[in-house]
Order: structure tokens, then C-alpha cells, then sequence
């Protein structure tokens, strides 16, 4: 036990241990479909992805990797681990490592590490957002980049959500998004100071992404949150 137990008079206690070691789970987009994790492949993070953990054939653990990878403390033995998540399918990524389980031994002590590589055709969405100076709803050079806005993409069965923040340059973009028809758009408008939009090209639905294609959308702004301006070209 890791908290304090209570011990009468007369009575004992005692503590049992178990030698542990580390299991590293990871689950990367294989770019060229070659079966090994090169520099350029990144962790597949998009949504969480279920792995089981079998020990002697029967289920040790349950878990779900969030970030592409996760670290297990364990007792030491022979360890199946699967990959169960059928999202996986769903967003068309097809394995490229063969089979979705693998026995690995933890010995205590040491870090075992089983790797996935999956592959799927992407694409990536782009936006801009951006205070209109001069209220013409067309991006200019001089017109202001508004930064640190926050832009959410998800997919409308809601297993796939992923934020990022603008840059200096007004900028964000989403890589390695797999191909698909059923994504949607939008930005936080809490985040910035502006209420009133000008131009916007951000799609009022679900939108499309293809393989290799970067959807650029932009989205302007005018007017502060207190001021009684209206939302036309003036």
C-alpha cells in the first residue's frame, strides 16, 4: 500500500513488491509507408486511440494513447499489446507495421518500446485571420495580423478535435490531416478583440480536405467589442 495503514498493538504488517519496468507505446504516421519511424514521421496525435495490454493471455490494462505515445510502469513478463481503435479505419489509415498486436518483454529495470506506423493520404488546412484597416473585406499588406487567436478544427462525428494558436504573421496551420468530407471549422472570437467580421471564407459547414492540398481560408475583422460600428464596407 502507498498510504499509511494502520497497525494496532501486537499486530503486524507487512509490504509486498514487484519488480517493474517501463513499456512505451508508440503510434507514428508513416509517411513513405517503409515500416519504421524515420525523422521526418510524426506521432499520430490526432484523437485518442485505445491499446489493450495482455498479460498471460488475460487483460492487464485498458488504455488510450492521446498524444501518439504513452509510458507504462509494469511488473516485468511477456506483455500483448494491441491496438484496437477502429477510428483508426474509420479516417482511413491502414497499418504498415503488419499485424496490430505485439508480444514484448519488460524486464525490470529497462524501457521495452513497441511501435505502429500507420499511413494515411493528408492533406492540411490553413487559415489567416486579420484586422481589416481599411475596411475594404480584402486582405492587405497593410492591414494588422491578429495573433495568438485560436482556431479549432474537428470532424462533425466529433472523435477528431484539434486547436492551434495564430502566429506573428496571423497564421495557423493543421498538417497531416487525413483525407475526408467531414470537417468543420471555426475560430474562438473570445480570444481576440474584434467582433465584427469582414471578409471570411471559412466554410459554414463541413468542408472537404484531399490528398496534398492545403484549404486556405481567411478571416477579417473590424470594429472593437465596444464600439457601436457596424459590419459593412465603410
Amino acid at each position: 500500500p502507498s498510504s499509511p495503514q494502520s497497525v494496532g498493538a501486537g499486530e503486524e504488517i507487512s509490504y509486498g513488491y514487484v519488480k517493474v519496468g517501463m513499456l512505451d507505446v508508440v503510434l507514428f504516421l508513416d509517411k513513405d509507408s517503409n515500416q519504421f519511424r524515420d525523422n521526418d514521421d510524426v506521432l499520430l496525435d490526432l484523437f485518442p486511440v485505445e491499446v489493450v495490454l495482455l498479460k498471460d493471455g488475460l487483460l492487464y490494462e485498458r488504455r488510450n494513447v492521446t498524444n501518439g505515445t504513452i509510458s507504462l510502469v509494469v511488473p516485468e513478463g511477456i506483455y500483448t499489446v494491441m491496438v484496437t481503435d477502429a477510428e483508426l479505419g474509420n479516417f482511413g489509415y491502414s497499418s504498415t507495421t503488419g499485424a496490430n498486436d505485439d508480444n514484448v518483454s519488460v524486464v525490470s529495470g529497462e524501457v521495452s518500446t513497441v511501435e505502429y506506423g500507420y499511413f494515411a493520404p493528408t492533406g492540411a488546412v490553413s487559415v489567416i485571420v486579420y484586422f481589416d484597416e481599411n475596411r475594404d473585406f480584402v486582405f492587405n499588406d497593410d492591414d494588422g495580423l491578429l495573433e495568438n487567436v485560436r482556431v479549432i478544427l474537428s470532424s462533425d462525428n466529433d472523435i477528431l478535435e484539434i486547436e492551434g494558436r495564430t502566429d506573428s504573421s496571423g497564421f495557423v496551420t493543421f498538417q497531416n490531416i487525413p483525407v475526408g468530407t467531414n470537417y468543420l471549422i471555426y475560430i474562438d472570437d473570445s480570444t481576440h478583440e474584434f467582433n465584427v467580421p469582414t471578409q471570411n471564407s471559412l466554410p459554414g459547414g463541413t468542408f472537404e480536405v484531399n490528398e496534398n492540398v492545403t484549404n486556405e481560408y481567411i478571416r477579417g475583422y473590424r470594429a472593437g467589442k465596444l464600439s457601436n460600428d457596424g459590419g459593412g464596407p465603410g
